[in-house]
């Protein structure tokens, strides 16, 4: 590369310089418009795709909802259960005493005594391993409900006016299941989603309009050219592995399972 003395002189004297008006400059400005609501129809499924994401969370928090009932209950049996037991191992306690006392009297046979503090000593393994379980039931439970891991836990049984089962019709079962269940919504949901997916492949059959306006100088014959243009596709064709998808998960929608939710009637309360 080199240059002349004039383009030189142009250069080392920019007050009387030419030469950023006779350079070339170009610019161009373009514009896609979409066609066939492309973007209205995105916009429509990706609504769907975000209430199957709440319903997804909702399901999820009634399976938590579900372990902690289990939770519950199952603490509150196994507290009862280890009442009873240590009941019976305060009334074991005085009779293994009144055998030891035959015994040595020799009154009765030994036999006699050691089967009964066998059955103590079965008595004790059951209650400590019950009490391993309700800790680890406890740990559960404080872990769903975000409580201080040292807090101690009680459930006391209150009575409670329980539904009579012949009110229960299974029509009005499977209707509630389906109106509130998050797990029958998503699937009503993903079908939607899939209708909304193939109207979405389908508009992409329709081309786009892209408008453009540039403006070059010295780039050509012209001095100054200005120009505007639009442009379209041929040929345009959705991708097709996605338009296939879409069809066939339309076609193939899952059919809700009509299962009757069973219902709890709560029956305790946890006291801290």
């Amino acid at each position: 590369m080199w240059s002349t003395k004039a383009q030189e002189r142009e250069i080392n004297d920019p007050p009387h310089s030419s030469y950023l008006k006779n350079t070339e400059f170009s610019i161009e400005l373009s514009q896609i418009i979409q066609t066939a609501n492309k973007r209205g129809k995105l916009i429509r499924r990706e609504k769907v795709a975000k209430e199957i994401a709440q319903q997804e969370f909702e399901d999820v928090l009634r399976g938590l909802k579900t372990e902690l009932r289990k939770s519950v209950y199952e603490i509150q049996y196994a507290q009862a259960y280890i009442d009873v037991l240590v009941n019976q191992q305060n009334s074991t306690n005085p009779l293994v005493e009144a055998y030891k006392k035959q015994v040595q009297q020799g009154n009765m046979a030994k036999g006699e005594l050691l089967r009964l503090q066998s059955s103590l000593l079965e008595l004790e393994n059951e209650i400590n391993g019950l009490r391993m379980e309700l800790a680890q039931q406890e740990k559960t439970l404080k872990v769903l409900l975000n409580m201080n891991p040292q807090t101690h836990i009680e459930i006391i049984d209150k009575p409670h006016k329980e539904k009579n089962p012949e009110q229960l019709t299974l029509s009005d079962l499977l209707q509630q299941a389906d109106e509130y269940r998050p797990d029958m919504k998503q699937y009503r949901l993903q079908t939607q989603f899939h209708r909304k997916s193939l109207e979405y492949e389908k508009s992409l059959r329709t081309p786009d309009v892209t408008l453009s306006a540039n403006y070059d100088r010295y780039g050509g014959v012209w001095k100054d050219f200005v120009g505007f243009g639009v442009s379209i596709d041929l040929l345009s064709q959705p991708e097709s592995g996605k338009y296939q998808s879409s069809s066939i998960k339309y076609s193939t929608k899952p059919k809700p399972r009509a299962a009757a939710t069973k219902y709890h009637t709560p029956r305790s309360c946890c006291c801290l």
